[in-house]
């Protein structure tokens, strides 16, 4: 495979119809004390023009927020946190090009500046828009200076920057640091597209002042997952129990080749955790599809074994669904005057769309070749707005119940009945094609609002054909519906934990325990066959941190390295269900650019990988940060973003 060219996550503003940056917008966040959520004073500034009358203003916030009654502006249109707001008294900014707006409340207490605005614009009555630059929100009094300077990162490199660290290994001799590797012997294939892989991250395994002659064979009775790797002189043996494993022992090989190959090695290694997972949320920002193909080259260096693609949400839809075509067409891109207005971070130009067939082919391509499974996600019963939205017979337009969900969307569940039953079988059955080496499509099954479908005459219809009442149950008759489909197109099926709330005839192939590490046990408790991620310690879209500038959410409370590496998932493994290992995860709301998504992700994500493979990361916060400083995705990290390409 061709070596990926990843741009910006974010498209650029100003695609015609819409104008470009010529205003700026400021805030400020005043805190208060008791309960009280502070407030936010936002200023727009126009750059040589003024604001006419019907100007409105439209932004998109980390927080929702909402005007105050003594506020200089009124509130015309709301969802999520978006917000549209026009001037009271409506004669305040004519003439000028400046307006400042006191009094906005928060939905919470913010404690990071993406809780404030992130994305701002002028609506005019003509129809047009003026896009806003927007500047981080700023704390007022100003947060005081750290108690320590911050850290400037290691003082000495480490003796190995292998991650995950193998379960053994020795070494000894001269280290050699330009080495190349030759296939002596190679039955699996495998050791291309390993190659391409380390040259994507700037490792060069082709050429060098040493040559490693490398032999491969596969041994079934080794033990699955395992692999041996030894080195003398210039000649390298692998032996590995699969093609899956010896693409491990490869991998690991690559990043000996990275950091310096010892004259003498032995390493026996292999996966204390089956699932070893990163989860990326794909539908409330627009990720780059080559951005995707650097995400699977990630997860496969650190030999993670799963890629789960949060693919649908209230945000967005970003699949192809043949009978369902508005799915892609409506629900993939977001914007002023669409049919879904700007959320989450986007402004008011058009943002985002549907992956193509194309685009997906090439992810499953490179994960098989990488030894990662993709996991891929369509979240129901709620999180359903843009698919709502897109396919409107999917809701019910009697519903009175205005229940919202626990980010601020109406009604965003899809209602029981035939065109949902027929809905799910093509979306599972086209994801299913999609991704056809994917063993498990996972359905999501989370936070669907309390009381939805109490108020809606369709769902009471069909609780009276299916003796169910209209409510809470009917999430487990949809679940158990997508459930078939999927079982209907060959694969297993996953859920977040909330599926096990409800009985199904089809067995989860396992659910994800996220809320908190307590859940963990919890699912277990029940029998279940239970994957880890915890937001508490592998959410890596938690701040690391309290500070107003560290980026990030806090509502599972911030996450430093050191609760990422503390996680002890042993003492979680004699109970009734099976912990099948892990998953870090990383959700989209404040992933603005490249720089962002790196800077969360890493290295906690190291400690995450390190975990899953060895079960042993209690107390090694400094050294795996050690590690990760000199492993290649890191040292190139900010000349990748310079230059928008991989090399």
């Amino acid at each position: 495979m061709m070596a990926p060219n990843y741009h910006s996550l974010m498209p650029h503003n100003g695609q015609p119809g819409h104008e470009s940056t010529r205003g700026v917008l400021r805030s400020t966040y005043r805190r208060t004390t008791g309960n009280e959520p502070g407030r936010f004073e936002v200023t727009v500034e126009l750059i040589g023009e003024q604001l006419a009358p019907g100007d409105l203003l439209g932004m998109c916030t980390g927080n929702a927020i909402r005007p105050a009654e003594a506020s200089t502006a009124i509130e015309v249109e709301s969802l999520a946190t978006r917000l549209t707001l026009r001037p009271e008294p409506p004669d305040l900014i004519e003439g000028t090009n400046r307006w400042t707006i006191p009094d906005l409340l928060p939905l919470w207490p913010a404690t990071h500046a993406n809780d404030g605005p992130v994305s701002a614009w002028i609506e005019r009555g003509d129809g047009t828009t003026i896009t806003l630059e927007v500047v981080p929100a700023e704390l007022d009094p100003a947060e005081p200076p750290p108690d320590r300077p911050a850290s400037t990162g290691p003082t000495s490199r480490p003796a190995s920057n292998l991650l995950p660290r193998p379960m053994t290994m020795t070494s000894e001799g001269t280290i050699r640091t330009r080495t190349a590797v030759h296939i002596a012997a190679d039955p699996t294939g495998r050791w291309p597209a390993v190659a391409a892989l380390a040259g994507r991250l700037g490792v060069d395994v082709a050429t060098g002042d040493t040559t490693l002659n490398l032999h491969v064979a596969v041994d079934p009775d080794l033990g699955d997952g395992r692999y041996d790797l030894s080195i003398d002189g210039a000649t390298a043996r692998l032996v590995a129990s699969s093609p899956r494993a010896a693409t491990h022992g490869m991998i690991t090989l690559a990043q000996l080749v990275a950091g310096g190959v010892p004259e003498r090695v032995r390493i026996s290694d292999s996966p204390q955790y089956d699932h070893r997972g990163l989860s990326v949320d794909l539908a409330r920002r627009w990720f780059e599809p080559a951005v995707v193909e650097r995400l699977i080259d990630l997860a496969a260096w650190r030999r993670l074994s799963h890629l789960q693609l949060h693919l649908t949400d209230d945000e967005a839809w970003r699949i192809p669904v043949d009978a369902f075509p508005a799915l892609a067409e409506v629900g993939g891109t977001r914007g002023h005057g669409l049919a879904i207005g700007p959320l989450c971070g986007s402004s008011a130009a058009p943002y985002g769309r549907a992956y193509t067939r194309h685009e997906i082919a090439r992810w499953v391509a490179q994960a098989e070749g990488l030894a990662v499974e993709v996991v891929p996600e369509i979240d129901i019963p709620g999180h359903c707005y843009a698919a709502l939205v897109a396919v409107p017979e999917l809701r019910d337009p009697d519903d009175t119940g205005g229940v919202r969900s626990v980010q601020g969307f109406n009604d965003n569940v899809l209602i029981p009945g035939p065109a949902t039953t027929r809905f799910l079988q093509e979306a599972f059955g086209s994801l299913a094609d999609l991704f056809p080496n994917s063993s498990v499509l996972h359905l999501g099954g989370d936070e669907v609002p309390p009381g939805a479908w109490t108020k809606s005459p369709l769902a009471a219809e069909y609780g009276r054909r299916h003796n169910v009442e209209p409510g809470p149950q009917m999430a487990g008759y949809l679940i158990a519906d997508a459930a078939q489909a999927i079982a209907d197109a060959g694969r297993g099926w996953a859920g977040w934990q909330e599926v096990a709330e409800f009985s199904n005839a089809i067995e989860p192939s396992y659910v994800v325990a996220w809320t908190s590490r307590a859940a963990i046990g919890q699912m277990l408790d029940r029998g279940h066959r239970v994957i880890a991620s915890p937001a508490d310690a592998y959410y890596l879209d938690m701040a690391v941190d309290d500070r107003w500038t560290t980026p990030g959410h806090s509502w599972a409370g911030s996450t430093p390295m050191a609760a990422t590496s503390d996680l002890d998932l042993a003492g979680y493994r004699d109970t009734a269900g099976s912990l099948l290992g892990g998953q870090a995860a990383i959700w989209g709301e404040h992933i603005s650019s490249l720089e962002a998504l790196d800077e969360l992700l890493l290295p906690r994500l190291d400690a995450v990988a390190e975990a899953l493979w060895t079960g042993k990361t209690a107390g090694r916060a400094n050294d795996i940060s050690n590690r990760s400083h000199y492993h290649p995705t890191v040292l190139r990290q900010a000349s990748l973003a310079a230059e928008g390409t991989h090399r």
